[in-house]
C-alpha cells in the first residue's frame, strides 16, 4: 500500500501491466506531471483525471495520440478541438480497425461537423464521412467532389446538386 503512493514505482507498474493504474493512490491522480506521466503509458488513463486535467489541452493531446479513444474522458471542450480529434481519429487509423475509429467517431463535438476545414479533412480520408456533415457543408461543392474522389463514390445518374 505504501508503494501506491510512490509515482516512479507506480508509473513502472502501469508501464508493465496497465491494469496496474487501478491501484494508483488518489493522491497521485490529482497532480498533473503523473497524469501526463501515465496516459503517456496508456491514453485511457485520462478517465481517472480530474475534471480539470480532462480539460488540459497537452494531457488530453498526449492521451489520444497513445490511443485514440481517450478522446472519451476528455472535456466537451476539448472534444470539439480540431486538433484533438484529428490526432484520436489519425491514432486509431494507424490500426486500420473501422470499429476503433467509429468509436471515436461517437465522441467528436457535434459541432466540428460545422467546420469546413475539419469535413474536409475528414471526407478526405473517407468520403462515407458525408453522412456526419452538418449545415450548409451538406451542399458545399468541393466537401461533395472530396468525399467523391477520396473513395470513387459512385451516385445515381439522377443524382443532382
Amino acid at each position: 500500500e505504501e508503494l501506491q503512493g510512490d509515482k516512479e514505482v507506480t508509473l513502472a507498474a502501469v508501464a508493465q501491466c496497465g491494469t496496474a493504474i487501478h491501484d494508483v493512490s488518489t493522491e497521485l491522480w490529482s497532480g498533473r506531471e503523473f497524469i501526463l506521466a501515465a496516459v503517456s503509458l496508456d491514453g485511457l488513463a485520462l478517465q481517472y483525471a480530474s475534471d480539470v486535467l480532462r480539460g488540459d489541452r497537452e494531457i488530453v493531446l498526449v492521451a489520444v495520440e497513445q490511443c485514440g479513444l481517450a478522446l472519451r474522458y476528455a472535456s466537451e471542450v476539448l472534444q470539439g478541438d480540431r486538433e484533438i480529434v484529428l490526432a484520436a481519429i489519425a491514432t486509431e487509423a494507424e490500426d486500420e480497425a473501422e470499429w476503433l475509429f467509429e468509436m471515436v467517431l461517437e465522441y467528436v463535438n457535434e459541432q466540428l461537423w460545422f467546420d469546413r476545414e475539419f469535413v474536409l479533412r475528414m471526407v478526405e480520408r473517407n468520403g462515407w464521412m458525408l453522412q456526419y456533415v452538418r449545415g450548409d457543408l451538406r451542399f458545399d461543392r468541393e466537401v461533395i467532389f472530396r468525399a467523391v474522389m477520396a473513395d470513387k463514390l459512385e451516385f445515381p445518374v439522377d443524382c443532382t446538386f
